[in-house]
């Protein structure tokens, strides 16, 4: 019962809500899901916050940090038909904002000398390559980079803007350090602006 050890119960000391307790404002833009909203200065301060509560070893090395899901419901896009689903520029913006942070993170406990390799976060997986059935939600919600035509027996697919740009970046990713710059000028485009908070 060692109040210094880390284990999960203790560190609940949260509160989820998509308001501000302090200045009874929105904490950013809302995606459809009534709990997503979209904040991603928190997925670097998480990871930091991880990183030196239970990554950093005493010998020096650092434990690898996988983030198995990240992703969003575009507001609107469960009640838009083709073509107009695939011009997903929130979910663009989403993973564009949530990349360069988590990017940051890496270099700020690079730089920090914690990170005897360069990087701690060894995966980012978006969620998810398709519109599927989420469990609150069923098949009504799309989280996906594809959309999927439920409508349909064969239930076709096709890829969103959001697809194609991660695909680009994944690209200029190969063969180098994620730690670095993930591309080259003009490799990768920075998405059109959609913010308006």
């Amino acid at each position: 019962n060692d109040p210094l050890t880390p284990f999960w119960s203790r560190d609940l000391g949260i509160v989820s809500s998509g308001w501000n307790p302090h200045t009874g404002r929105q904490i950013g833009l809302r995606g459809e899901s009534m709990w997503l909203f979209e904040t991603p200065g928190g997925i670097r301060n998480l990871l930091i916050w991880v990183h030196e509560r239970y990554l950093a070893t005493r010998d020096g090395k650092t434990l690898p940090l996988y983030i198995t899901e990240n992703g969003c419901s575009a507001p609107g896009e469960s009640e838009m038909a083709l073509p107009g689903v695939l011009d997903d520029r929130f979910r663009v913006a989403f993973y564009f904002e949530y990349i360069t942070e988590v990017a940051a993170a890496v270099q700020q406990v690079s730089l920090g000398g914690a990170s005897s390799d360069g990087s701690f976060v060894r995966g980012y997986f978006a969620w998810s390559l398709l519109d599927n059935f989420e469990w609150g939600d069923g098949y009504h919600m799309r989280f996906g980079l594809h959309y999927v035509d439920f409508a349909s027996a064969q239930r076709p697919r096709y890829p969103k803007s959001s697809a194609i740009w991660y695909s680009k970046l994944l690209n200029a990713f190969r063969g180098t350090n994620p730690s670095s710059e993930y591309a080259e000028e003009g490799t990768v485009e920075q998405p059109p602006s959609v913010r308006a908070v």
